[in-house]
């Protein structure tokens, strides 16, 4: 039944190809994405009763302090339930049979495994832990650390603490909200030297809620008990607030919150709809264009068709051998696209940094027949309702041509060209914003300058000798160690005399070595710099009156000092990353520091190749932690630079998947245009012929070949300019620092959409024009 459509496709090798390349990697794209986009909505779905476990935090961070839970849910009746675990700061690793392992730890209350749904072996999932000196770990550090034997009963070294592993809890897998841990202990440990209600946002607080419970009465409820509790911050608030607001959010609603909590998975809602959003419309690029050219070679089948039709074949018959033989096109496209989705798929992994597996899920089990059925019936519906107006006997008096100029066809181009012109104008917007905020100034140098977290305990003896040895290295021109740099600071508030929040400070407390590397320049000194004081920006000063006569701003302190003193102004600076913004009551500043008071960061200028300086740095931190804890603890290092560009990594490699799907659309444009040319310039061949035979020149016989093409690409640019205005208005909304609107950018799309589409189509329009006339008439 298919033989004639194997050889039409034989015979029109071209169309074909076109065809079968556009909707396969169109197809590979979407599969790709809706597996991606599939998982990612899954997060933290997985728990049986996730739309009833509430997350409580305050501002904008989810997490309370250790005793929220049993100072407050017991009070409140629509809490039926809690749960509490918190990440367990372990510098020292783990040290198994006198091998060290980096690991993460966990501390976890009794009821976790029940409570959360997960599985463990080896001990009782509803009493987990009663032992402040017994541990669990994960299944894959199990067999990383113990390899076939059993880890139960063996004993892991932590610093001074001995832990006995008395079960194995299993991994958390992709759709598990909590990122991956390798150790878990009791929450016995933390209560032990944490303070019960201080800590703010240390501990996440899971509660479980009756089902007819009205959360957001919940969250009231527990708004009224923090500003009873804690009182004091009544006068920062105006009595009405506290820290900014109470949230209770649903489980399965955190992982796309505003809330980067490290001990979830954080996702990007924006960037998963996106994606889905520009694969879906490429998806239809690449059908319009099967379509298209499907429909504009429905004349080189018309005998086929008429004769059948002479033949006794039914409308209905015909319609659905079209709907077969799309079905079957479907099919192999569907097959090509799998291969090419495969092979996609690291590259994708590497830039989304996720796992993609396109049969995680059932989700995709019933969405791959569905959209193939879908698919199918849309390529090869419209083809199939051209076919059946046709009349037999205008294919047989040679009228047929007359009857199929095909107006549609003008309507695909159109939506083609569109979709082209909005992502390259995008494509084009989002590399603009990306160098505008890799160009950011940032009012302090970062050039070869490494940031180390120490994992040592900050005291100035061990950190002076971390310090030197760093010093003494070939690749380390300078080093000192302070808390904190611009990237990362934290806010400190500033008060009032009658102790009413005014404003914030967003600090870090550095040497005058570390000012130096920095580059921070000094614009006023008021005295030397000594420990306890501070330096204000500018804008600071300005803000809280800062002078020479007046060196000091915030409430009067009991010793008669005031909350800040100043002993100079610096030139303004950004804190922060690019996607970072002070509020207008925040300003920033920069402690003073010396090596008497210690510290946990430290900053390196190097000299030389990075790689080489970074690896030298790294190396000589697990010595020194080696010598002075006892195990070779790995330091978080890197160049500031390099920290800042992975602030963006989001951002960069969202342009970077549009700038694909651009680069992809713009060729199944092209190659469309060039297979409807070559179509048409075969069927206007005749009427060319006579044209040069009265007398028109070769340009003016292309003129009427291509202008087709290049009024529907005009066309295209006047329907997409609104679409791409709105667009690029709600981009450049989501950056804090943005570029001003670029109008510019959308005269460069049109003027690149309609050069792709006179490209695309020049070649084959001058050959026909440039055909002997006679021959064309000979052959009509």
């Amino acid at each position: 039944m298919m033989k004639s459509y194997v050889k039409f496709l034989s015979r029109n090798k071209l169309y074909a190809t076109i065809e079968a390349l556009g909707l396969s990697v169109a197809l590979a794209f979407v599969l790709i994405l809706v597996s991606y986009a599939t998982a990612e909505y899954r997060v933290g779905t997985n728990q049986k009763q996730a739309k009833e476990l509430y997350v409580a935090g305050s501002g904008d961070y989810l997490g309370m302090t250790w005793g929220t839970a049993k100072e407050f849910f017991p009070s409140i009746p629509e809490i039926k339930g809690w749960t509490r675990f918190g990440e367990y700061y372990a510098p020292q690793g783990a040290m198994i049979d006198g091998q060290y392992y980096e690991a993460k730890y966990l501390a976890i209350d009794p009821n976790f495994c029940q409570f959360m749904d997960y599985q463990c072996r080896g001990c009782a999932p509803d009493h987990l832990l009663s032992d402040a000196h017994q541990a669990m770990v994960s299944e894959s550090f199990a067999k990383k650390a113990f390899g076939n034997a059993n880890p139960i009963g063996r004993t892991i070294q932590c610093g001074k603490l001995q832990l006995k592993v008395v079960g194995i809890m299993e991994d958390f897998d992709r759709e598990d909200l909590l990122n991956p841990y390798d150790i878990f202990v009791s929450m016995k440990l933390i209560e032990a030297k944490a303070q019960a209600m201080d800590q703010f946002g240390s501990c996440t607080t899971v509660a479980r809620l009756a089902k007819e419970a009205d959360p957001e009465k919940v969250r009231q409820t527990l708004l009224g008990k923090y500003i009873n509790y804690w009182k004091e911050w009544k006068k920062e608030s105006g009595g009405s607030d506290f820290m900014w607001g109470c949230q209770f959010v649903r489980w399965d609603q955190i992982h796309f919150t505003d809330d980067d909590v490290d001990i979830f998975k954080h996702g990007n809602r924006t960037l998963v709809n996106i994606l889905l959003v520009v694969a879906l419309v490429l998806l239809l690029s690449a059908l319009f264009n099967y379509i298209n050219l499907t429909v504009a070679q429905i004349g080189n089948r018309a005998k086929e068709m008429a004769t059948r039709r002479l033949l006794g074949e039914s409308v209905e018959g015909v319609m659905l051998r079209y709907l077969k033989e799309s079905a079957l096109f479907t099919a192999v496209c569907f097959l090509l696209g799998l291969l090419i989705s495969w092979a996609f798929i690291p590259l994708f992994n590497s830039m989304l940094d996720t796992k993609i597996d396109l049969f995680h899920s059932f989700d995709l089990l019933w969405f791959l027949p569905l959209a193939y059925v879908i698919i199918s019936i849309f390529a090869g519906i419209l083809p199939a309702i051209v076919v059946s107006r046709f009349n037999p006997i205008d294919v047989v008096k040679g009228t047929i041509r007359m009857r199929s100029k095909m107006w549609f066809s003008k309507i695909f181009i159109v939506a083609q060209n569109v979709i082209s012109i909005t992502l390259v104008v995008m494509a084009i917007t989002m590399m603009l914003q990306m160098k505008h905020l890799a160009d950011l100034p940032l009012g302090y140098q970062t050039k070869d300058i490494v940031s180390i977290i120490s994992s040592l305990d900050g005291s100035p003896e061990k950190m002076s000798i971390l310090k030197n040895r760093l010093k003494a290295l070939p690749e380390v021109e300078e080093a000192t160690y302070g808390n904190a740099n611009p990237i990362r600071s934290w806010g400190n508030g500033v008060h009032d005399d009658n102790e009413k929040l005014i404003g914030m400070l967003r600090m870090f407390m550095v040497d005058s070595t570390a000012m130096k590397m920095l580059g921070v320049r000094v614009i006023e000194q008021y005295c030397e710099p000594a420990y306890g004081k501070i330096w204000v920006t500018e804008e600071a000063k300005r803000a809280y009156g800062v002078s020479a006569h007046k060196p000091w701003f915030g409430m009067r302190m009991k010793d008669g000092k005031h909350e800040y003193e100043v002993c100079g102004v610096i030139a303004d600076y950004h804190s922060g990353d690019a996607l970072s913004e002070n509020e207008k009551t925040e300003h920033n500043a920069i402690g003073v520091i010396t090596p008497q008071q210690g510290g946990w960061a430290v900053l390196v200028k190097t000299r030389g190749d990075h790689a080489q300086a970074l690896q030298a740095i790294r190396n000589t931190c697990k010595q020194v932690a080696k010598e002075l804890m006892g195990v070779p603890a790995e330091m978080e290092a890197e160049y500031m630079d390099d920290t800042l560009k992975n602030n963006l990594k989001d951002k960069h490699n969202m342009m970077v998947l549009i700038i694909t799907f651009m680069s992809i659309s713009i060729l199944i444009s092209a190659l469309g245009l060039f297979g409807m040319s070559v179509y048409y310039g075969n069927q206007q061949k005749r009427q060319i012929a006579l044209r040069k035979v009265m007398g028109a020149s070769i340009g003016d016989a292309a003129w009427q070949l291509a202008k087709r093409f290049l009024v529907s690409s005009l066309v295209a640019v006047v329907i997409a300019i609104p679409i791409c205005v709105k667009l690029m208005q709600t981009y450049l909304m989501d950056f804090v620092h943005r570029i001003s609107f670029p109008w510019w950018v959308l005269l460069a799309g049109a003027i690149f959409t309609l050069l792709i589409a006179f490209v695309s189509v020049i070649g084959c329009t001058l050959r026909t024009a440039m055909s002997n006339p006679i021959d064309s008439i000979k052959a009509e």
